[in-house]
């Protein structure tokens, strides 16, 4: 796991965001704060955080999506993002102290729970955007798509059917 520090990265993930999702980070009951350039499905999260054992079984699924000398972003609206191999097995609610930049650092959780937590494979090829308030998970790439179908009962999720008008 390393913390992205190089400011022309993050300008260059966030302006993807915003521009080809987008990413409308505004509270709005009654509109997606994304706009897909692809397909993707949506789920409903259930109550509460996952346990570490969900988040390993969600962590086993980028395993094997994840070339062993691959990564994904971990993109957190506000927050530290982070270029990481799900080989490394970050525990939940891991955080350290950076003593260089005199703050604590928190890996986001699979579950979005207080911000915007965002997955994304490093070729953009799959992902999974976490929606705190609204509860919702969107996920693209079709193998996990199928894998999270696999174990949504599981993991507390509920399938919301998406009406073709918004897939942008």
């Amino acid at each position: 796991m390393k913390v992205i520090l190089d400011t022309e990265l993050l300008d260059q993930l966030w302006d993807k965001m915003l521009g080809e999702y987008h990413f409308s980070p505004r509270w709005n009951p009654d509109k997606s704060p994304f706009s897909f350039p692809h397909s993707y499905e949506l789920y409903r999260l259930g109550e509460g955080c996952w346990s570490q054992e969900q988040e390993t079984r969600i962590n086993e699924i980028f395993e094997t999506l994840v070339p062993e000398d691959g990564f994904l972003y971990a993109l957190d609206w506000n927050h530290d993002c982070y270029i990481f191999n799900p080989r490394e097995r970050i525990p939940l609610f891991y955080h350290y102290r950076d003593e260089e930049r005199d703050c604590n650092v928190y890996f986001p959780s699979y579950y979005p729970h207080g911000d915007y937590h965002f997955f994304i494979a490093a070729d953009w090829s799959f992902g999974m955007l976490g929606h705190p308030w609204r509860r919702e998970l969107y996920l693209w790439g079709g193998e996990l798509t199928e894998r999270f179908e696999q174990l949504s009962r599981y993991l507390g999720l509920q399938k919301i059917p998406i009406h073709k008008q918004e897939i942008q």
